[in-house]
Order: structure tokens, then sequence, then C-alpha cells
């Protein structure tokens, strides 16, 4: 498959729960990146990925807007929504659930080959997610 169809395929897996599909995708030297710190190589390191926000948001979904790719690079812009019911783990520590549904525009670059994840950063505004989970104060403009 061509490296847009991988994108729209993790998307199907991700939205479906498939954890196991999901890995299934993962080079077994993976490499995934974030914001704060967020880096790991493997697929111990992908499932813990998969964990960390189907755990925290288990009713998530992401909505592709747009794909773009040439030969194994491909990037989306896409949006994750979800409830944060469980436990948010992160470089920076652990926020308790806080019941608020958020909606985070984010950004996927990717990089297959072999029908494999090589490569997948992920790009969001950290702010906008500690705000809309309520353990930042929206800022005032004036």
């Amino acid at each position: 498959m061509d490296t847009r169809e991988f994108i729209d395929r993790g998307t199907v897996v991700w939205n479906n729960r498939d954890r196991d599909g999901f890995l299934a995708l993962c080079d077994e030297n993976t490499e995934m990146t974030g914001p704060g710190g967020l880096s790991g190589r493997g697929i111990g390191f992908a499932a813990a990925f998969w964990s960390g926000w189907q755990d925290a948001f288990p009713d998530n979904h992401i909505t592709i807007g747009t794909i773009v790719s040439e030969g194994s690079e491909g990037a989306e812009e896409s949006v994750f929504e979800g409830t944060h019911t469980g436990v948010l783990s992160g470089p920076a520590g652990e926020i308790a659930p806080t019941h608020r549904r958020v909606s985070m525009p984010f950004v996927g670059l990717h990089t297959v080959r072999n029908d494999k994840w090589v490569s997948f950063r992920v790009y969001f505004d950290q702010v906008e997610l500690l705000t809309q989970l309520g353990v930042m104060p929206v800022s005032a403009t004036t």
C-alpha cells in the first residue's frame, strides 16, 4: 500500500481500538516522538504510546483532515477528540482524569517502509491540551 493508504489504515486501527493491528503496523525499531520530550524506539515504546492515549481517552476518535504523501514520507493534519477519563501519563508526570472532553488538532509526520512505520512524529499544542483539560488557566487577552 502507498503511504497515504498506510496513514488511513493506521487511523482505522486506532479508531477501532485494535492494539494488535496498530502494533503490527510498527517496524521493530520504529521511532516515535512527540511534544514534551516524548521519544522512544521499538514495539515496546509503540505499545506504551498506544496505552498512554487509549487508556487516558478510551472514547477517543481521530478525524483525518488532510494527508499528503510522496514516496515513503507522509504528513497528516487531523483532530484527536476524546473524554479524559483515565490517567494521562507523559514525560512531565501524570494528570488525573478531569472528565473533560478535548478536541486537539495535530500534525503527524510519517516515514513508512515495507508497510511499517519506521518513524512517526506527532506535533500538537501542549498548552491547548492542558487548557482544555482544565489543568492550565485560560490566558486573558487585553
